[in-house]
């Protein structure tokens, strides 16, 4: 069969919203966000789909961290301080604001190791929206994140120095983007991709060469892959835009996709509600599948002016029982039989 490659939508951040309040973030999620540089692969028939979580978490907490360069241990050649575990970075706590610099946190010196980085293994892969540091006051540092779709570390946030709060001059660490409530987040321009985080120092003049970092927080959502199918058992997929009966659409459940947990009176196919939806095993995998049935002329309006032989992508939502937003698409042919 013929194979081919197209953009995968992805997740919003609903934090804070009621859960009758979905159905229209989701409808509007189709509207507003795409990927335009992540592609798979799928064949004509059956594409891919995502899992996204309905509300944001911290995805560094208590993930592993890496040490790159000399690190102190037990104090220094210049300072008489001492450190904690890598692993505090991701324990999801702050030490009080104004510790000092050297006191219980991850610390070193450009001068002792130049270059030296904090990574962290998310393990998985995620989209994260807001950021949280934690790190000394008259600093400036730099963020990364490693984006699996291309294999290159990235700028997620330039962290600013901040030695002065309010006009006042503060001391040790500071929590950013507010050293006054570590529970503000840096939002992010635009979502992004990631599997790991990178966390290093600026040189001078915008730091003094001394680095401290007691806490990194990225808030997100973790993708898992899923199939959608669109009239399942065919190869091409087409929609006559003049028949008047449904649209017959699968989500394949697996060994890590039980679909009876799949919410579908929330189902969205373009923007458009399912007529009525069963379970049943429609590949013969051994597992049961969700399938519904949406109305073909609904489809059609939603989809706007279409030209006979258009192959067009369809998004496809549904809510988890746990809060989970199931996201994916497959391709349609259009006909226009009279």
């Amino acid at each position: 069969m013929l194979a081919f490659s197209y953009p995968v939508a992805y997740p919003v951040v609903l934090v804070g919203f009621r859960t009758a309040d979905r159905s229209a973030l989701a409808s509007n999620w189709f509207k507003r966000y795409r990927i335009t540089q992540m592609k798979i692969t799928c064949m004509l028939g059956v594409a891919t789909l995502v899992l996204a979580t309905s509300h944001a978490s911290n995805v560094t907490l208590n993930k592993p961290v890496t040490l790159n360069g000399s690190f102190f241990t037990s104090g220094g050649t210049y300072y008489p301080g001492y450190t904690s575990s890598a692993a505090t970075v991701t324990d999801g706590l702050f030490v009080p604001a104004g510790t000092v610099w050297y006191g219980g946190t991850i610390w070193w010196t450009e001068g002792d190791s130049p270059g030296a980085t904090v990574e962290i293994d998310l393990q998985g892969t995620f989209t994260i929206e807001s950021l949280v540091v934690q790190a000394d006051d008259n600093d400036a540092y730099l963020l990364e994140y490693y984006d699996p779709q291309d294999g290159l570390w990235k700028t997620a946030w330039d962290v600013p120095n901040a030695d002065f709060v309010n006009g006042v001059n503060v001391f040790g660490m500071q929590t950013r983007p507010n050293p006054q409530d570590e529970t503000e987040q840096y939002i992010l321009p635009a979502p992004i991709i990631a599997s790991a985080l990178r966390f290093s120092g600026k040189v001078p003049p915008q730091s003094d060469g001394a680095f401290s970092v007691s806490e990194i927080q990225a808030y997100g959502y973790e993708l898992i892959a899923g199939d959608v199918d669109i009239k399942p058992g065919s190869d091409v997929n087409p929609l006559n835009v003049k028949a008047k009966g449904v649209l017959p659409v699968a989500v394949l459940g697996s060994d890590t996709l039980d679909v009876t947990s799949i919410d579908a009176s929330s189902a969205l196919l373009s923007d458009v509600s399912p007529l009525r939806w069963a379970y049943e095993d429609v590949n013969e995998d051994g597992f049961d599948d969700l399938t519904l049935k949406f109305s073909n002329q609904e489809v059609v309006t939603a989809l706007g002016p279409v030209a006979d032989g258009d192959l067009i992508d369809l998004p496809f939502s549904a809510w988890l029982e746990d809060g989970s937003l199931l996201l994916g698409s497959d391709k349609i042919w259009v006909i226009s039989k009279q």
